[in-house]
């Protein structure tokens, strides 16, 4: 018998499946960076980003497992002294999450994501810095049958070093859909 099998129920069945997330992201922006003995001052970044999520309920039907992978672009604007600065940043995302039903038309989640820290040119396997984690939290409300809208908020633990936030900030903000396939 699997853990938690005794509690399965058609209620469950509706929170086992798969699902496609698409969020516009707001990065908030630093007051001042100081890098390489230069101030910097971001502007408000904006992307996109699409997960993939798999679901599975546990814990008496009230609790899901979410386990996501995704892709995530910003773009970013700032100055400096003398100088304007943009730029793209690309970003693999693979995220874990535990999902609290409200009731069976929203749900909380609080998790986690693992991301790359630099661009996939610029990787380098001698530094400890490849990647970023992040802890987010989520709040999904049921729009029509299969597709919810959710509101987000994530803020990166590791690393958070400026030469880092500059272009991929430490906090960010998310609006978007959900769509349920199964």
């Amino acid at each position: 018998m699997l853990f938690g099998q005794k509690y399965k129920s058609e209620q469950d069945d509706k929170r086992t499946g798969l699902e496609i997330h698409t969020s516009y992201l707001m990065g908030l922006p630093q007051k001042e960076i100081d890098l390489n003995n230069s101030t910097y001052h971001n502007n408000l970044a904006h992307g996109l980003e699409s997960r993939i999520c798999f679901n599975t309920w546990f814990i008496k039907s009230t609790y899901v497992i979410s386990g996501s992978i995704g892709y995530k672009y910003l773009v970013q604007t700032g100055e400096g002294v003398n100088i304007k600065y943009s730029a793209n940043s690309n970003r693999l995302v693979l995220g874990i999450a535990v999902r609290y039903s409200i009731r069976s038309s929203s749900y909380l989640s609080l998790g986690a994501t693992i991301e790359n820290n630099m661009d996939f040119e610029d990787f380098r396997s001698q530094t400890n810095d490849l990647f970023r984690y992040t802890i987010e939290g989520n709040f999904q409300g049921k729009l029509t049958g299969k597709l919810f809208y959710k509101l987000g908020y994530s803020a990166a633990i590791y690393p958070i070093n400026q030469v880092y936030t500059i272009f991929n900030p430490q906090h960010q903000l998310n609006m978007g859909l959900a769509f349920k396939i199964y």
